[in-house]
């Protein structure tokens, strides 16, 4: 018989369980928490012993997951699947900007409205983007970020670089 390693309650034969490659088994109850918690707090997709796992990808567990949890989990995978992520440029909303909201190289902010330019993620603006995102300098430390693995914060823009927890960078 099989534990959850969350809970530590006994499964049984006909439960719904996850084993996740580390061997670890969560119970149905324990992989909602496990995603909610994800999908709110971070970090996704959903992690244990640093390995992510895909277990709500799978149909029969979807199947059972509650439809306001499907409807969140969509909508952060359509946001971690997206190539190119535009959020908002005004920094205190910083939202995730869907495709749907995107025309040509103007991405609207469905919550405050703003108008963002998809190409260097500032305020839309017309013609050429903006000294500073065609300034040669600051492209030279954009592909040194990308080549150390830095990322720039949704909030602020700063540039971030993980010393030490988890891999996911908010």
């Amino acid at each position: 018989m099989s534990k959850c390693v969350a809970c530590n309650e006994t499964l049984s034969p006909d439960a719904l369980w996850w084993e996740f490659n580390c061997a670890h088994v969560f119970c149905l109850a324990c992989m909602i928490s496990l995603l909610r918690s994800s999908l709110t707090k971070g970090p996704f997709p959903p992690k244990c012993c640093g390995e992510p796992t895909a277990f709500y990808e799978i149909e029969t567990v979807r199947s059972v997951l509650p439809e306001d949890l499907c409807a969140k989990l969509d909508e952060k995978l359509e946001e971690f699947n997206a190539e190119d992520r535009t959020y908002c440029s005004v920094a205190t909303c910083s939202t995730f900007i869907k495709s749907a909201h995107i025309s040509g190289n103007d991405a609207t902010c469905p919550v405050c409205g703003t108008v963002t330019c998809v190409a260097c993620k500032a305020a839309t603006h017309t013609g050429e983007c903006p000294e500073g995102a065609a300034d040669p300098a600051m492209q030279m430390l954009l592909q040194t970020a990308e080549d150390e693995g830095w990322r720039r914060c949704r909030r602020c823009r700063s540039m971030i670089e993980r010393i030490e927890g988890c891999n996911h960078m908010l």
